[in-house]
């Protein structure tokens, strides 16, 4: 799950939702910066101390997609580093300005043991449009292959073997939308118990393809609704927030939802157990966040001029945690010193069903994986 970010792909600024920045600070200019004191968010006036992680686990970047894994007891995340090599290679055209160098990114996918977070696999990820990650998705697939959406491709692993397919997506389709965010890259993704739906920016259909990459029939977004920023599947609908041709620039977007075929359902994982967690990101503005059940349970939230993180493992308790908050001083372009403070950017987070949580973080000394844990 991710919050919105803002990502430059083929030379265009472009919009995506699902897990990102809830706090940070920008100043420009020759600004000194001088942190000081770190304190913790606090729910108001309430005495109940914020739940410390039981785990925090270094990363090697920012992760802003995390996916649970049933069949194997593991999360899946990629990171997106700047490549060793010293010759990028030549770049598409119209990815790059005249005069310009595009910066050679390498895509990593990470399996991660869901009890303590340690790396288990790794595989590298082609990444042709030089993509930053801050849009890309990951997901588990029914029949147990683990897939990444970058802009314009998608790309299936096979963790037993290897093994990694790409399907290329193409940049121009026609009855494209013309809306502010320009393209057609890929918004959000899920499974039925034998495909994949994919949404794209402008498109007001999600694509279909098999699980091998095949394709199938689209199905058609209702009237007005496209690029469908979250995305889940019930036993018989497709469930989304998505913005809407009336408001092209929402960024809270509205709910919709999509009938399956009758011969097709959503997908289980081993005994019965969902294989993706029913959420719904709700996100109102740049500041609060929301993720919420399909039967709008609210998970976890970050809100308030504190930027208080809650969690709510079930209908029965709220749990304050640890987000603390940094709190210094800066020289701004003038030489005044100005007080500032900040808190982690949250990138991602995933739920587990043994009532534990990871989040994925950007703090002031790296990028982490934090476990709570529902006492």
């Amino acid at each position: 799950m991710r919050l919105m970010h803002h990502h430059t792909n083929s030379g265009r600024r472009r919009l995506t939702a699902l897990l990102g920045t809830v706090a940070s600070i920008a100043v420009i200019g020759y600004i000194t910066l001088s942190l000081g004191s770190v304190d913790h968010a606090r729910a108001g006036s309430t005495a109940t101390a914020a739940q410390e992680p039981t785990l925090s686990v270094p990363i090697a970047g920012q992760a802003y997609s995390v996916a649970y894994d049933p069949f194997r007891s593991a999360i899946w995340y990629v990171v997106m580093q700047p490549s060793s090599t010293t010759e990028p290679p030549q770049s598409p055209p119209g990815t790059a300005s005249p005069g310009t160098t595009p910066e050679t990114v390498e895509a990593n996918l990470y399996e991660a043991d869901a009890a303590t977070g340690q790396i288990t696999k790794s595989f590298a990820i082609p990444n042709p449009n030089h993509d930053s990650g801050l849009s890309d998705i990951v997901a588990v697939a029914p029949d147990k292959s683990v897939w990444v959406a970058e802009s314009y491709a998608i790309y299936r692993v096979d963790p037993t073997d290897s093994h990694v397919e790409t399907l290329n997506l193409p940049e121009t389709v026609p009855g494209s939308l013309d809306t502010p965010n320009q393209g057609t890259f890929v918004t959000s993704m899920t499974f039925t118990s034998d495909s994949a739906l994919i949404g794209r920016n402008n498109l007001s259909l999600l694509q279909q393809v098999s699980l091998s990459l095949k394709p199938l029939p689209d199905l058609s977004l209702p009237n007005g609704t496209f690029a469908p920023s979250s995305m889940t599947t019930t036993r018989s609908s497709v469930e989304m927030v998505a913005p809407t041709t009336s408001s092209p620039g929402s960024v809270a977007g509205q709910r919709a939802s999509v009938q399956l075929p009758a011969t097709t359902s959503a997908a289980d994982g081993p005994n019965g157990m969902d294989l993706a967690p029913q959420y719904l990101l709700v996100r109102p503005d740049r500041v609060t966040a929301e993720l919420r059940a399909f039967d709008g349970r609210a998970i976890l939230a970050i809100a308030g001029p504190d930027h208080v993180l809650t969690w709510s493992p079930d209908t029965s308790r709220q749990l304050t945690l640890s987000w603390p908050r940094t709190s210094g001083e800066i020289t701004n372009p003038l030489g005044q010193q100005v007080e500032v403070a900040s808190w982690p950017q949250l990138e991602a987070a995933v739920e587990l069903p043994d009532k534990h949580l990871w989040l994925a973080a950007a703090t002031a000394s790296g990028a982490v994986l934090e476990l709570f844990t529902a006492s």
